[in-house]
């Protein structure tokens, strides 16, 4: 009985803080590397917070914004037009992005790219403030330089 009082308190516990995870998006996988200064620096801030990276279509990812599928995206700043948010302006440059197995993704091209990162509307997740908290405070760091 007491397995089963604890299994149902952690579900109990997990029911009120439902949004555990932040879902960020990258129309090109290759600039997931290049914001990796930025996902580090939050993962020390909120250690308790799984980050989910995806791939997605730059014609998808409005729609995905919309529904709540997503929290944040990073895309070219045409592909966004769609999005109400005007999102934030960022310079990122493709990077090397090492996925879990250790495999390294080396982009063909690391030039700089104009990108806009966008956060849902329609997310009640706490943890896209403090992203964009953290992804501001980098900006102003990196435009000081």
């Amino acid at each position: 009985m007491k397995r089963l009082d604890a299994f149902l308190e952690s579900n109990r516990q997990a029911g009120e803080n439902p949004q555990k995870a932040l879902r960020i998006a990258f129309e090109n996988p290759a600039l997931a590397g290049g914001a990796e200064d930025i996902i580090r620096e939050f993962s020390k801030a909120e250690p308790d917070c799984e980050i989910i990276i995806y791939s997605v279509r730059s014609e998808d990812i409005p729609k995905k914004l919309e529904f709540g599928e997503l929290d944040i995206a990073f895309a070219d700043e045409a592909s966004l037009d769609g999005c109400g948010d005007a999102g934030i302006p960022v310079l990122l440059t493709a990077g090397k992005l090492t996925t879990a197995g250790g495999i390294s993704i080396q982009p063909g091209d690391t030039a700089k790219v104009r990108a806009r990162a966008v956060t849902s509307q329609n997310s009640n997740n706490p943890y896209i403030g403090a992203f964009s908290r953290i992804l501001s405070r980098y900006l102003k760091n990196v435009s000081a330089k």
